[in-house]
């Protein structure tokens, strides 16, 4: 069974392929969805968090690795998985929800609103529009309170300081 591809992962693919061949380098893109063997092309699973006393799904390693960092973030309070949907309009028009990865919630009353992305996606305009969606539906949240809180995108750039390391955490968390 092969996986499903919906139009908006085909543009996705096309504008990540298009900007890759530009800049001369070879592509490879994976869906976050099962192959054609059964298994995940991601690495993905349950992570117990102590600070949530309960487990929390992750879909892919950088997720793994965002979440033992939290747990090792001394400021850190506590964080929520996917935990809010925020309606926007796809690229043709219809409405659907994005759910941000992560909210966190800090010692000092901050709170960061999290989308967990490789940097090489950031550029795309279906990932601008669901952080703008997702800007604007915090700002009217929050109206009229004193809250420090901000949208951020984590990439392997905060996540890992070489791919060596990167190679070392998927061999350590591979099943």
């Amino acid at each position: 069974m092969r996986p499903i591809v919906t139009q908006e992962d085909k543009k996705l693919v096309g504008h990540l392929v298009k900007k890759k061949k530009q800049a001369g380098k070879h592509v490879h893109v994976y869906y976050n969805r099962k192959t054609s063997t059964g298994t995940n092309a991601y690495l993905t699973g349950k992570y117990y968090s102590a600070k949530n006393k309960k487990y929390v799904t992750y879909r892919s390693s950088y997720e793994l690795r965002f979440f033992h960092m939290l747990e090792e973030d001394k400021n850190v309070v506590s964080y929520e998985v996917e935990s809010v949907k925020v309606p926007y309009k796809d690229l043709d028009g219809k409405f659907r929800n994005y759910i941000p990865d992560a909210i966190v919630s800090y010692k000092d009353g901050s709170i960061r609103i999290c989308e967990i992305k490789p940097e090489a996606m950031l550029d795309n305009v279906i990932v601008k529009r669901k952080a703008q969606a997702c800007k604007t539906y915090f700002k009217k949240l929050f109206e009229g309170i004193d809250l420090d809180y901000r949208y951020e995108f984590i990439t392997e750039k905060h996540l890992f300081k070489t791919p060596t390391e990167y190679s070392l955490f998927i061999q350590q968390h591979s099943k």
